[in-house]
This record gives C-alpha cells, sequence and structure tokens, in this order.
C-alpha cells in the first residue's frame, strides 16, 4: 500500500511527500476489507491507512525513528457489504471514513441500460445490423455468467477474491466498448471478443485448473441459449482460448 502510495507523489522538502504544489491527489483502495489478517488479528493495511488519515504520515519501516509526512491527499475506499463477504474493516478505520452504501440494481435495470449503451455504440460507429443484433445480447449473457458463477465457486477464508459482482461485469463490458466496430464485420468475431474478455477477467481470479474448467462450461451454457443460434456452433469450439 505504501509502495503504491509513494509511486504517485513526489517528494517536496525533508521527509514530507504529497503531490505538486497547487494539486491534490485521490488515493482508491479497492476491496478494502479483503485485507488478510495477521496473526493478532489486525488489518495491516487498514491500520496504515488509518494512520495515514488520521495523523498525516507513518514511521519510515527503514528508520524506525523517522516520522514521514504525507500532505494533500484524499481516500476513498470501495469494499462489498460486509453480510455478502463476512469481511469488515476494523472501526478505526470506519471512523475516519464518511460510509455511502450503494445497493446493486436489478438484473433488468442493468440490461436494460447496458443494452442501449452496446447498441448507441454500435449503430453510432455504423456497425453491420446482425453485429448491432449480436452485440446487444451481449450484456444479458455477460449477467447470466455472473450469476452462474457466483453460485458455483463461493467465496471462503481461501478464496477470499472469488467474488463476482458489477464491476467484473463492467470490466467485460468496457473491453468490448473499446473495440472498433466498423472493423468488425461477423457477429462471431464479437463473439470471440466476448469469450475472451470473460475467460480473461473471471478466469484470471481462480487459483485452480479446475475452476477455470468451470468458467469455460459456464460460457458454453450460455452460449447454448436459444438466443445464439444464429451463431454456428462449430466456429464457437474451434474459437475456445485455452
Amino acid at each position: 500500500l505504501l509502495d503504491s502510495i509513494l509511486n504517485v507523489i513526489n517528494k517536496r522538502q525533508g521527509r514530507t511527500y504529497g503531490p505538486d504544489p497547487g494539486k491534490s491527489c485521490v488515493i482508491i483502495v479497492e476491496d478494502i476489507s479483503l485485507t488478510p489478517a495477521d496473526k493478532w488479528g489486525d488489518q495491516t493495511n487498514c491500520e496504515v491507512l488509518r494512520q495515514l488519515i488520521n495523523e498525516g504520515g507513518y514511521y519510515d519501516l527503514q528508520k524506525l525513528a523517522e516520522w514521514i509526512s504525507i500532505m494533500g491527499l484524499h481516500y476513498a475506499c470501495v469494499m462489498t457489504h460486509p453480510l455478502s463477504t463476512h469481511r469488515d474493516i476494523p472501526m478505526r478505520l470506519k471512523s475516519q471514513l464518511c460510509a455511502f452504501n450503494l445497493t446493486v440494481p436489478s438484473e433488468t435495470s442493468m440490461n436494460a441500460a447496458l443494452t442501449k449503451v452496446f447498441d448507441r455504440h454500435f449503430t453510432r460507429n455504423k456497425a453491420l445490423p446482425p453485429v448491432i443484433k449480436f452485440a446487444k445480447m451481449l450484456p444479458e449473457a455477460t449477467i447470466a455468467l455472473c450469476k452462474s458463477l457466483r453460485q458455483a465457486l463461493v467465496a471462503n477464508d481461501s478464496k477470499i477474491h472469488y467474488t463476482f459482482n458489477l464491476h467484473d461485469i463492467m470490466r467485460v463490458l468496457t473491453s468490448l466498448l473499446h473495440c472498433s466496430p466498423t472493423e468488425i464485420t461477423t457477429p462471431e468475431q464479437v463473439l470471440r471478443l466476448w469469450r475472451h474478455d470473460c475467460e480473461r477477467v473471471f478466469g484470471d481470479k481462480l487459483v485452480s485448473v479446475d475452476h477455470k474448467i468451470v468458467v469455460l462450461e459456464s460460457i458454453e451454457h450460455i452460449l447454448q441459449h436459444k438466443s445464439f443460434d444464429e451463431i454456428n456452433r462449430e466456429d464457437r469450439k474451434s474459437t475456445r482460448l485455452n
């Protein structure tokens, strides 16, 4: 945590660090509640972050008697609701933050909003009608895949990062929106790109080959839906990524 922060700020004078004069910096800490606890039950990163917010610095890890001051930083932390992961952050850190509880929208609402985004993106960039029609089905397919993996791969103490949520859905779909629709001429090309991103986003966090096989099987199950009947099944099998 400290190395990541020091990489984005500069030394001002003496033992004082911060962003360039006249500027401020926002540090965003994702999944703060997944910080592992030591044998005393303390979450080290959470305690360091609390000290940075409350006292504006920390003691140098190499020279324990020297105090390092950090100035001009603002902090934003993101975590899943404790009732979902059964993991929380210390009350001492909570007391330094202003908490906002954001509820996840329903699957219907997410699908409706994301489908409009895909329709507008591919239509505005003059993609072919078959490509537009197929691309509009991908938000629903991604949401269904995430829901399937959430049920098949349950997080526990040894796999606390097995959280499949809106963040992963948006990583897949945002990557698809970075493509150039004018260079995509067939729905099969969109399918290959979607499948690759699903295996990358959902597969990279897994710790065993068996779990990665679950992802592949879940993707194949999604593609068996009648909405994908127009896509050649043999082509899907030949483009499977290892």
